[in-house]
C-alpha cells in the first residue's frame, strides 16, 4: 500500500493549470505572453530543436517557407509522440539564420497560422548566423506540459 501512494498509482491528477501573462513592464508582442506559469504540472516535455530534415536525415527544402512549414510538422510530431498537442506548450525558442533569405515576419505569420486562435506560449527569437546542417535556415525547440 505504502509503495502504492508514494509512487501516486491510483490517485487522480490534478489537471495543470497554465497561465499566460502579459505583466506590466515587460514587453510582448502579438498576443504572444511574457510570461507561462505552470501549476500543478504533469508531465514536462522538452523538445529538442526542429528543422527541416527529414527522417531520412535530408534537407526537406531549400525554400525558406517550406524550412517553417516542415519544422512545425516535426514538432508537431513530438508533441505527439509524448502525447502532447499544440496547446500543451508553454516555450518555444525559434532560432533563423540572419540571411537575406530569411524573413522574421513569414516566421511569425506561420507560427499565427499553427497557433490559429489558441494561446500561445512564450516565444524567443534568436539570430544566428548558422545552424548546425547546410542549407538549415530555421529551427524550432520547445517545452510543453501535458496532463
Amino acid at each position: 500500500m505504502a509503495l502504492a501512494l508514494a509512487s501516486g498509482a491510483g490517485m487522480a491528477q490534478t489537471p495543470p493549470s497554465i497561465d499566460r501573462l502579459h505583466p506590466p513592464g515587460l514587453t510582448s508582442s502579438d498576443g504572444t505572453p511574457a510570461v507561462v506559469a505552470v501549476r500543478n504540472a504533469g508531465t514536462t516535455i522538452h523538445i529538442a530543436g526542429q528543422t527541416a530534415i527529414t527522417t531520412d536525415f535530408e534537407l526537406g527544402s531549400d525554400a525558406f517557407e517550406d524550412q517553417v512549414r516542415l519544422a512545425l510538422a516535426n514538432l508537431d510530431h513530438a508533441l505527439d509522440a509524448a502525447g502532447a498537442q499544440r496547446t500543451d506548450l508553454v516555450f518555444l525558442r525559434v532560432f533563423y539564420v540572419v540571411d537575406p533569405r530569411v524573413d522574421r515576419s513569414r516566421i511569425a505569420a506561420a507560427l499565427d497560422s499553427y497557433f490559429g486562435t489558441e494561446p500561445r506560449p512564450a516565444i524567443t527569437w534568436v539570430g544566428t548566423p548558422a545552424l548546425v546542417g547546410e542549407g538549415m535556415l530555421v529551427e524550432v525547440e520547445g517545452i510543453a506540459v501535458a496532463p
